[in-house]
């Protein structure tokens, strides 16, 4: 189980009644149109978030002071990258949440445990070239911009989307940056 703490927020494994926060923030339109995440019933989000409980792969994030779910941090095998102790890491934030520094803390934070890791020497992240948000966060927490995917990932609606690629490396990476 991992639990990583910040000032203002609990990043930590789900559990079962976060189902009741996190679906609406996942299915909101702030969240689905920058990211490729399929619609889903509310009863097919409690059955990923039960199948999630041990996996420390998916982490909640939770503001402290109201103990309220309100985003969520995932990471996974990079495709593109061969044997190279890579990863891929995305995230999604309610936008009632967004731009008051919640994810930039909570990506410092799961960013140093990533990098604390022996299996782990690359951090990526894929952001879509039309999330300007997204896109001045990965760039101010230190990922260098690799290059872009043309036409890359069909998105909310059936929109496609240029996929922006960035990462880092455990060398780069200055812990509490």
């Amino acid at each position: 189980m991992i639990n990583l703490v910040t000032k203002r927020l609990l990043i930590r494994n789900a559990r079962t009644h976060d189902t009741s926060y996190l679906y609406w923030i996942r299915e909101s339109l702030f969240v689905q149109r920058f990211n490729a995440m399929r619609p889903l019933s509310y009863d097919e989000y409690a059955k990923e978030i039960d199948g999630s409980l041990t996996d420390d792969q998916q982490l909640v994030i939770e503001q402290k002071d109201r103990m309220r779910p309100i985003g969520v941090i995932h990471w996974g095998p990079d495709h593109l990258r061969y044997a190279s102790n890579s990863i891929v890491i995305s995230y999604w934030i309610g936008q009632e949440y967004a731009r008051q520094g919640y994810m930039s803390e909570a990506l410092k934070t799961v960013i140093d445990y990533l990098f604390s890791r022996p299996d782990v020497d690359v951090i990526v992240a894929r952001v879509f070239s039309e999330n300007v948000p997204s896109l001045r966060l990965v760039e101010k927490l230190g990922f260098i911009r690799e290059g872009m995917l043309r036409h890359a990932v069909k998105g909310y609606g059936g929109k496609i989307f240029d996929d922006t690629l960035f990462s880092i490396l455990k060398s780069d990476w200055k812990t509490g940056k």
